[in-house]
């Protein structure tokens, strides 16, 4: 990218908070001991992992053109905020709470999904949202999307639900309702 990075593979470590600027690689992996923030387009072509590591540190990357494919996020205390515009897939994320916006798919991939508070995930009427695959724990979760379909391996509790094509909720051992 003309004003970002370009690279296969970047890798750091920061020790504050951290605003990313324009980025287009293969891989990111970012460590922060602050709140990561990102208004600039982010593009990823594989693998984005962010870890902010101090206390309640929010990760909010919320350019509605970034593109990052799969996610990797941990501020067990504190929330993310991401938007994108393609297919994205949860890799690993532990979380006090995430809102996810996508033009895409949502989907998870072989590593725990954990998020502590509230999931609101929301994709278009032709996106659809398929986790399960993975250990998945969301304390509560809202979902807007074509098809959707969510296995938790504990209670889960719905905050709302919007599918536009078909709906398919359950819960390995624990319970299904209402908050």
């Amino acid at each position: 990218a003309e004003d970002g990075i370009r690279d296969d593979l970047v890798t750091g470590v920061q020790t504050c908070a951290l605003p990313i600027c324009t980025i287009d690689v293969a891989n990111f992996s970012l460590t922060s001991a602050g709140a990561v923030t990102g208004s600039d387009v982010i593009i990823v072509d594989n693998l984005l992992q962010i870890v902010a590591t101090t206390g309640s540190s929010d990760i909010t990357l919320d350019n509605s053109a970034n593109q990052l494919n799969r996610i990797s996020l941990d501020s067990t205390a504190g929330s993310a905020t991401i938007f994108d515009t393609s297919d994205i897939e949860l890799v690993d994320v532990d979380l006090g709470g995430l809102v996810l916006l996508t033009t895409g798919d949502i989907t998870d991939g072989g590593a725990e999904v954990e998020v502590h508070g509230l999931a609101n995930l929301v994709t278009t009427t032709s996106g659809n949202i398929n986790l399960g695959n993975a250990p998945l724990q969301f304390e509560q979760v809202s979902m807007t999307g074509n098809q959707i379909s969510l296995t938790q391996q504990g209670d889960v509790m719905l905050n709302s639900v919007n599918a536009n094509g078909t709906l398919s909720i359950s819960s390995v051992t624990g319970n299904i309702g209402t908050g």
